[in-house]
């Protein structure tokens, strides 16, 4: 009968484990590469060490949340906005999320002066940094315009 080659590992806290060599071997191998970290310096020039697989995946979620959409108003003007702020419109949320629709939505019933405004809209309300009270401001202003201009921003 062979004999397995049997190694001894201590954990952090002094426990002692005694396992075959080439399971405790392939398992370390495995653990380590999982926790792989890389170094990322920002504008301000600090630098953070992070586990390599939660960074890459933060990335790609930044990357994406910072694809640019362009919005064609009726009379031509395009405005390009983060796609976070054209998820704020319902009327081209659902085809954003399905990756159904490019970048470029044509909006023919959206006058330039109510695309602006509700652009400008967005924009407020898709950041997180805003806080409460400064929405409750903004939205209050927003608000306060004419019959026929307030008419128009809800029904487009």
């Amino acid at each position: 009968m062979a004999s397995t080659k049997k190694t001894i590992l201590e954990s952090n806290d002094g426990k002692t484990f005694e396992v075959d060599k080439g399971v405790a071997h392939d398992n370390i191998e495995s653990m380590a590469s999982s926790l792989e970290k890389i170094i990322l310096d920002s504008n301000d020039s600090k630098t953070f060490e992070v586990d390599k697989a939660v960074a890459l995946d933060n990335i790609e979620a930044m990357a994406s949340s910072k694809k640019k959409i362009i919005l064609k108003s009726n009379d031509g003007k395009n405005f390009e906005v983060d796609k976070a702020v054209a998820l704020q419109l319902q009327m081209i949320k659902y085809p954003i999320e399905q990756d159904w629709a490019d970048t470029y939505f044509p909006l023919p019933n959206v006058k330039v002066n109510i695309l602006s405004k509700v652009i400008n809209y967005c924009k407020m309300h898709s950041d997180d940094n805003v806080p409460d009270y400064q929405l409750k401001s903004f939205d209050a202003q927003f608000v306060n315009v004419e019959k026929g201009l307030l008419f128009d921003l809800v029904l487009e």
